[in-house]
């Protein structure tokens, strides 16, 4: 992951527009891939690295927090085809 010093504001928008567009690129198979990575570090260890550990949590926090909100607008957009479709109401 890259570290990024935001100056001002002009950065900031910058930083915050990036990461929105990040987020909108990752899908649900390569956020699994990733999460399956990090349960796979844990595992491996013998003894964990406090920092390191906690950065691979924070890594994982950030993966699920990305694939609940594509997850949802994955169901919203299948709900929209439903009804599109003539398929009543959705559930």
């Amino acid at each position: 992951m890259q570290k990024i010093i935001i100056k001002g504001a002009r950065e900031h928008n910058y930083f915050i527009t990036n990461l929105f567009k990040n987020m909108e690129k990752t899908n649900l198979s390569e956020s699994l891939r990733k999460l399956e990575k990090i349960v796979e570090w844990f595992e491996e260890q013998s003894e964990v690295d406090v920092e390191k550990g906690l950065e691979k949590v924070k890594e994982g926090a950030r993966l699920i927090k990305i694939s609940k909100e594509r997850l949802k607008k994955v169901e919203n957009e299948f709900e929209e085809v439903k009804r599109g479709l003539g398929g009543g109401d959705a559930e």
